[in-house]
């Protein structure tokens, strides 16, 4: 990691050393860059019509036709310490019936799961109602589950890893608390984190778990997976890494407070809902102040991850020197992902395209050196899976829209 580094007056700390010392051209990068295709992190063709066991009372058999209403769970994903509280079920060969697997008062033992296993079963389901309470526990055991090596695949751990992050910070940017909330997110950008670091497979396992269609907490987990490739790829420390982290999945914290229609208009916003947009990169830095003891460089990024190195960005103005380093690797993260998205007014562009968009209509906007780095992670990719990104996009323009 480089050590040159220095201090500015809002405790922002400027990256100078890899900022300056990124080097070598990448003319022509841009045409392996790609971003995977939407997965979700389910698994609706798993392999689950193997032989299925009898639920502990088949009194309490409930035949539910409606596939929307369960979920799929990998089975070694689930722990089995008794502090989970959920329903589990189990769909039956060749049909579309879910039954109960054990009573109410049921808790997953490993008997119960090496049991399972004997009978084929690699996934259980979930009721669609108990989504969050289910990912709160697997939450809670993210780093058991990614410390086991020997009985889940790195798809499955990106899947739950993914899909725990996207909750969480849904839950802290629909009503941002205290200092809990705060320690909650930390930890899950450490162990995303950690994740990353531990094999450079897991890098391209989470691309694949993205998702394609715009809310907000899955664009912060999305930016936040960019980001953090991206600071890998930089040098950056395990703990900055972390910071940064922490950052791009609160980026967004200041638009808790703006009105749903007005974060989801299609049209292109009013003078006075421009305005309050403007200010969400300082109000999301005021509300995480709030939180608790957060820092400096995590403040600076949710405060100016809208500055742009022309000055031309919000909320005020700054120039490219001003600017904090991961501010930098979060703007350019956000638009890409912003771009790669679907949106209610424009539809989704492929890598490629909307790695065109930003060399021709916003090249001055990004510091040049983390732009070619992005590329390069993206077309490395793209290499490793052996899947350019040439799909034809058409960019729909809308105005001022609350991007």
């Amino acid at each position: 990691m480089p050590s040159d580094k220095s201090q500015s007056k809002d405790g922002d700390v400027q990256h100078e050393g890899v900022e300056q010392g990124v080097k070598a051209e990448a003319e022509g990068e841009a045409n392996s860059a790609a971003k995977p295709e939407a997965k979700t992190a389910e698994n609706p063709e798993a392999k689950t019509d193997a032989a299925r066991p009898e639920p502990a009372d088949s009194g309490e058999r409930e035949q539910v036709l409606e596939e929307d209403a369960f979920f799929p769970v990998p089975l070694r994903s689930l722990q089995t310490d008794g502090e989970q509280d959920l329903r589990l079920y189990v769909r039956l060969a060749d049909s579309d019936q879910y039954v109960p697997y054990g009573d109410d008062n049921f808790a997953l033992s490993a008997r119960h799961k090496e049991e399972l296993e004997q009978r084929g079963v690699e996934f259980v389901f979930v009721a669609a109602a108990d989504r969050r309470p289910y990912l709160r526990h697997m939450e809670s055991h993210l780093d058991e589950l990614t410390a086991d090596a020997d009985h889940l695949t790195p798809e499955i751990k990106a899947s739950v890893v993914y899909e725990c992050i996207s909750q969480l910070t849904e839950g802290v940017l629909e009503a941002p608390q205290a200092n809990a909330d705060l320690e909650r997110v930390t930890a899950g950008a450490r162990t995303l984190t950690q994740f990353i670091l531990a094999r450079a497979e897991h890098f391209n396992n989470l691309l694949q778990c993205m998702a394609s269609t715009y809310q907000l907490p899955s664009h912060a987990t999305n930016a936040c997976i960019l980001g953090l490739g991206l600071g890998v790829r930089l040098g950056l420390s395990e703990e900055e890494l972390t910071h940064l982290g922490t950052g791009l999945l609160l980026m967004d914290l200041g638009k808790a407070e703006i009105d749903r229609a007005t974060l989801e208009k299609q049209s292109a916003l009013s003078d006075e809902e421009w305005e309050v947009m403007h200010g969400h990169p300082q109000r999301g830095a005021e509300i995480l102040e709030t939180m608790g003891d957060s820092d400096p460089a995590t403040l600076a990024l949710i405060r100016q991850h809208h500055e742009r190195c022309t000055g031309n960005g919000y909320p005020e103005g700054r120039e490219t020197s001003q600017i904090h380093f991961f501010a930098k690797i979060a703007g350019l993260v956000d638009v890409f992902d912003a771009l790669t998205t679907q949106r209610a007014y424009r539809q989704a562009l492929e890598s490629f395209p909307a790695v065109r968009v930003m060399q021709n209509e916003m090249r001055e906007d990004f510091n040049p050196l983390l732009f070619r780095e992005l590329i390069r992670l993206l077309g490395n990719r793209a290499k490793t899976a052996g899947r350019p990104g040439t799909a034809d996009a058409t960019r729909q323009r809308s105005g001022r829209q609350a991007a």
